[in-house]
């Protein structure tokens, strides 16, 4: 018969954790959109936790959290955001408040059978007639009914799609086949209009 005896001793420890600060983001009027800036650099806090400690011959085999205590409270940093919209002054001096800009491939259509087929009604898939300052989008990347400010066409509203018109493409109708075959295609700064 063998007896094996084997030791058990309780200790203790301690532990410092650091926690990071995490970020409180504010909207601000004040500021520009697309534009940030950090109202408060905020802290790292710091736990302390305590450890009851079970050891076999010397070995760790079991470690309980007795007590996790806040030495060091954290404070959170403060990032202000932008919500205030743009302004440019497009053409005839007018002013527009835009939210977001982006560069597009440009194309143009009409809304007759050249450009939407032998059954096009001239309505587009939002149910509006077609016609200047009506423009095909993907509604992925432009929601459909969002006004619009096109360089070189002027305002618009996206009210419909297309097969081909995907990603970052928008299709600028035109009321004659000769207006939009001398448009082609063409890179066009696109501006999103800030709701009145």
């Amino acid at each position: 018969l063998r007896v094996k005896v084997t030791r058990v001793t309780i200790g203790e420890a301690n532990k410092r954790i650091r926690i990071e600060p995490t970020v409180e983001y504010i909207n601000d009027h004040k500021l520009e959109i697309g534009v940030t800036r950090v109202a408060g650099k905020g802290e790292a806090g710091e736990v302390e936790e305590r450890y009851q400690i079970i050891y076999e011959d010397g070995k760790e085999v079991k470690r309980i959290l007795q007590e996790k205590k806040i030495v060091k409270r954290m404070v959170k940093k403060k990032v202000l955001v932008g919500t205030k919209p743009r302004t440019l002054k497009v053409a005839n001096g007018q002013i527009i408040r835009y939210t977001k800009l982006m560069v597009m491939d440009a194309s143009a259509y009409t809304p007759g059978p050249e450009s939407c087929g032998i059954y096009a009604d001239g309505y587009t898939a939002t149910g509006k007639k077609a016609g200047y300052g009506v423009v095909a989008v993907d509604p992925k990347v432009i929601r459909l009914g969002t006004k619009l400010y096109i360089e070189g066409y002027g305002f618009a509203e996206a009210a419909d799609v297309g097969k081909a018109i995907k990603g970052n493409r928008i299709d600028l109708c035109y009321e004659t086949v000769k207006e939009a075959i001398l448009f082609g295609r063409r890179k066009r700064k696109v501006y999103i209009l800030a709701s009145q």
